[in-house]
Protein backbone atom coordinates (compact mmCIF):
# COMPACT_ATOMS: atom_id res chain seq x y z
CA UNK A 1 0.00 0.00 0.00
CA UNK A 2 1.80 3.31 -0.80
CA UNK A 3 0.86 6.50 0.34
CA UNK A 4 0.14 9.19 -1.60
CA UNK A 5 2.49 12.66 -1.52
CA UNK A 6 0.68 15.58 0.27
CA UNK A 7 -0.49 17.90 -2.70
CA UNK A 8 0.69 21.47 -2.19
CA UNK A 9 -2.31 23.89 -1.88
CA UNK A 10 -2.06 27.67 -2.40
CA UNK A 11 -4.62 29.44 0.11
CA UNK A 12 -5.78 33.11 -0.23
CA UNK A 13 -3.98 35.15 2.54
CA UNK A 14 -3.36 38.75 2.39
CA UNK A 15 -1.92 41.43 4.95
CA UNK A 16 -5.04 42.97 5.44
CA UNK A 17 -8.65 42.32 7.27
CA UNK A 18 -10.50 43.14 4.58
CA UNK A 19 -8.76 43.74 1.47
CA UNK A 20 -9.75 45.91 -1.51
CA UNK A 21 -10.26 44.22 -5.25
CA UNK A 22 -7.26 46.26 -6.12
CA UNK A 23 -5.36 45.39 -3.24
CA UNK A 24 -6.09 41.61 -4.15
CA UNK A 25 -4.68 42.42 -7.49
CA UNK A 26 -1.42 43.54 -6.96
CA UNK A 27 -0.62 40.89 -3.77
CA UNK A 28 -1.52 38.33 -5.86
CA UNK A 29 1.03 39.75 -8.74
CA UNK A 30 3.67 39.43 -6.02
CA UNK A 31 6.02 36.02 -5.87
CA UNK A 32 5.25 33.81 -3.46
CA UNK A 33 8.35 34.58 -1.48
CA UNK A 34 7.01 37.96 -1.46
CA UNK A 35 3.91 36.94 -0.36
CA UNK A 36 4.63 35.66 2.70
CA UNK A 37 7.43 38.06 3.68
CA UNK A 38 4.53 40.80 3.35
CA UNK A 39 2.01 38.28 5.25
CA UNK A 40 4.93 37.63 8.19
CA UNK A 41 5.37 41.09 8.68
CA UNK A 42 2.17 41.82 9.19
CA UNK A 43 1.29 39.27 11.47
CA UNK A 44 4.50 40.84 13.41
CA UNK A 45 3.49 44.48 13.25
CA UNK A 46 0.00 43.09 14.58
CA UNK A 47 1.34 41.00 17.46
CA UNK A 48 3.23 44.04 18.67
CA UNK A 49 0.99 46.64 18.66
CA UNK A 50 -1.23 44.73 21.50
CA UNK A 51 -4.90 44.89 22.09
CA UNK A 52 -7.37 46.77 20.22
CA UNK A 53 -9.56 49.11 21.82
CA UNK A 54 -11.96 49.14 19.04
Amino acid sequence: MSLNPVKEQKIPCYPWATPTEEQKCLFDALSDEEQLKRVQEALKEGLESGISDQ
